[in-house]
């Protein structure tokens, strides 16, 4: 059986639930969008339902008023997953302009127009924009953006596909408290990288947990998943942690592809002989609470010996004083104190003192 393809036009509200959506943005003559749904009714192969919005009313029906319709246009605009722009030769459009360079950065759009549309292709191809010179090139590369869709309800529905997809807004969905429901969304921003490259973005969600209002907060990845060092001892009886770097940090940095950090190296670069054995593997742990990206733990217990034979570089910090140095992110603390908790450390009342500007001092030799 084919999957469905629903038409919703001007002044239409979507259905609750669906897997792709597609906006067909462009001048109302000639009319081409019917050329457009028949192609996608034909291409379509998800699994599940397509939602094509079309800013036409429909045949038969009343007219729209133009601020009803305005409003109507941004938020099928937002809730689109793709956004085919039509742009025919020889017909300005005002509108049809002003909606492509509000979403020719989007990484949404996919562009239909002749190729000697002004320089428009080119202009839309630096901007990593598919142009297709036919409709039918540009649907096809709609539906190959769709690659199927991906179920969404509700709020959801405003989340695009771009960003629905990423590990990183899937970890954040589930870390959602038990009842707590996802509203709405809008996306603010989304920073275009290479097929093997991190893509960054920030989305602004509307959430509700039963018995508060509901609230804005803002979710980004900015950045790839890291992973961290936490190398811990004690000294006189109290939980103390390694730093490095000029900017005092926990040994780590991006996650590299294979998804293996390298705790080996980074134990040799501190003059360390730890064979894999006493590396503790770690549940990941949210970076912030604004950040979608996480940290993955590993950590190693250090002997008294190992502490006072370290290299200058490395700084032994009291856990309580962890937040106290400039540079030492509060996320730090929050990876710090779940490793210690986990392994039994005793981190026990420790609370992160006050943030001062000074350097930590060195444990004396036994």
């Amino acid at each position: 059986m084919t999957p469905p393809v629903r038409v919703v036009h001007l002044g239409q509200q979507p259905p609750e639930s669906y897997v792709a959506a597609v906006y067909l943005g462009g001048p109302a003559q000639p009319s081409w969008r019917a050329q457009a749904v028949e192609l996608l009714r034909r291409w379509w192969n998800g699994a599940g339902e397509l939602v094509v919005f079309s800013p036409e009313p429909e045949r038969g029906s009343h007219c729209v008023p133009s601020a009803e319709q305005a409003v109507w246009e941004e938020q099928a605009m937002r809730r689109a997953d793709v956004l085919l722009l039509h742009i025919p030769p020889g017909i300005p459009d005002l509108v049809a302009n002003l909606k492509w360079g509000a979403w020719c950065a989007s990484g949404r759009a996919v562009l239909s127009c002749p190729p000697e549309a002004d320089g428009l292709p080119h202009f839309a191809e630096q901007h990593g924009v598919p142009v297709g010179h036919f409709l039918e090139e540009a649907v096809w590369s709609a539906l190959g953006m769709l690659a199927g869709g991906a179920r969404r309800s509700g709020g959801a529905r405003s989340v695009p596909l771009l960003i629905w997809r990423t590990p990183q807004f899937q970890r954040w969905l589930r870390r959602l408290a038990d009842g707590e429901q996802l509203l709405d969304a809008r996306v603010d921003w989304v920073r275009h990288a290479p097929a093997d490259a991190h893509r960054c973005w920030s989305i602004r969600v509307l959430t509700r947990v039963p018995g508060a209002q509901a609230a804005w907060r803002r979710l980004s990845s900015d950045r790839p998943d890291e992973w961290a060092l936490v190398a811990h001892g004690e000294v006189d009886g109290e939980p103390v942690v390694l730093l490095t770097g000029d900017h005092p940090a926990l040994p780590g940095g991006p996650l590299p592809g294979d998804g293996a950090p390298p705790v080996a190296a980074a134990l040799a670069e501190l003059g360390l002989c730890c064979g894999p054995e006493r590396v503790v593997w770690h549940a990941p742990a949210p970076a912030d609470v604004t950040s979608a990206h996480v940290v993955l733990p590993r950590s190693v217990q250090l002997s008294a010996a190992e502490l006072v034979t370290l290299p200058r570089a490395a700084l032994v910090v009291p856990v309580a004083t962890l937040t106290a140095y400039r540079g030492v992110a509060w996320s730090t603390f929050g990876v710090v104190a779940g490793v210690l908790s986990s392994a039994g450390s005793g981190l026990g009342d420790v609370r992160p003192a006050g943030r001062q500007d000074r350097r930590p001092a060195q444990p004396a030799a036994p």
